[in-house]
């Protein structure tokens, strides 16, 4: 699909998200961990509906622009459409099998990423979107989405003040 096809609504307003990007966060006990140490529990982020509805929109169309210019290899998965996290297992049980019928020995690393992801260089995603040419109007989106990010929480007790999150 090429980016000239992607004919969404200019959600370009950046008061578009605003409160409604506020979430709540909750915390949950991890099976089997300690409750006592903070690193048994995990967050779960909530937003209302019509915040996530927000969302739908601008995702949409950044995802056809991801597409139409080709940004992501074709063996990238997770969070796209055809390419869910089950089929690269899938895929290397095929090429182990395949390997086995031919008599070939098969080689794999496996990483364990754990929290590889839990930050970004906000300039950065946002420099290297405006260098691949990217409609202003998607930038604007997502700067706004990830700068000055805020959330409420509560762990077995009332909700906290909303807190701004500082992105590295």
């Amino acid at each position: 699909m090429s980016p000239s096809s992607c004919n969404l609504r200019d959600f370009s307003n950046p008061e578009l998200h605003g409160s409604l990007e506020t979430p709540d966060v909750f915390s949950f006990l991890k099976p089997g961990k300690n409750p006592a140490l903070p690193s048994s529990y995990g967050p779960i982020s909530l937003l209302d509906t019509i915040g996530k509805l927000s969302e739908s929109p601008p995702l949409a169309r950044i995802l056809c622009e991801v597409d139409g210019v080709g940004l992501l290899r074709n063996k990238q998965f997770g969070f796209r459409s055809k390419h869910s996290t089950t089929l690269p297992p899938t895929c290397l049980v095929e090429s182990v099998s395949r390997n086995s019928g031919e008599k070939k020995l098969t080689g794999a690393i496996f990483l364990d990423v754990a929290k590889a992801f839990d930050t970004v260089w906000v300039d950065g995603v946002l420099y290297k979107l405006t260098v691949l040419n990217f409609p202003s109007f998607l930038v604007k989106i997502l700067s706004s989405y990830l700068n000055s990010r805020t959330f409420e929480a509560s762990c077995q007790k009332p909700h906290s003040l909303v807190v701004t999150c500082e992105l590295a």
